[in-house]
């Protein structure tokens, strides 16, 4: 990881740029907004929607995907450094993808995917949460509706998570070998 590190810091100060900022100058632009909470709102829970939630309401599947796999909290926390040297927030966590949804499948098998019902809630709640206001085939008319339907749809995902933890709230560490991979090393 260092040498890539090593390279990303040489290009960044070594290769001449046009219109933008040195290094130090955008860090020290971009840094203030990480004291706003909207800012960790579209970092962590809309650039996720609607399934922001599903690691905070299966914590212990959550830490134990993350107890095999250390090195994937590294590259998080890198992608989330990463947000300093930028404003579009969401698109700026999108290398983020990899582990997330990853670690949104380990926990809808291991948690939401047994009731049919439960996968075509999903579905439809992925569906709800894809419509936006400023693309797409037919845009929304307006960007409260956008995020009435991003936040329904994520309501809908973590009620339907807390109801199925209700049922069967813990798993033993022989199920979660079964689903979480790096857990049975």
């Amino acid at each position: 990881m260092l040498p890539g590190l090593a390279v990303f810091l040489a290009l960044r100060l070594l290769v001449g740029h046009t219109g933008g900022l040195d290094l130090p100058a955008q860090l020290a632009r971009a840094a203030p907004k990480l004291l706003l909470p909207e800012t960790w709102l579209r970092l962590l829970g809309n650039a996720f929607l609607p399934v922001s939630l599903l690691p905070l309401v299966f914590w212990r599947s959550t830490l134990a995907f993350f107890r095999g796999q250390r090195y994937l909290l590294l590259y998080l926390a890198l992608i989330l450094v990463s947000t300093f040297f930028g404003f579009d927030n969401e698109r700026l966590m999108a290398p983020a993808f990899i582990v997330v949804y990853l670690l949104i499948a380990v926990l809808i098998e291991t948690h939401l995917a047994a009731p049919v019902g439960l996968r075509w809630l999903l579905a439809g709640a992925g569906f709800a949460a894809s419509f936006q206001h400023l693309i797409g085939r037919f845009p929304l008319p307006s960007p409260w509706l956008t995020y009435a339907l991003s936040l329904g749809a994520m309501l809908c995902v973590t009620l339907a998570a807390l109801w199925t933890l209700r049922r069967s709230p813990h798993l033993t560490p022989a199920t979660l070998a079964l689903h979480v991979p790096g857990l049975n090393r």
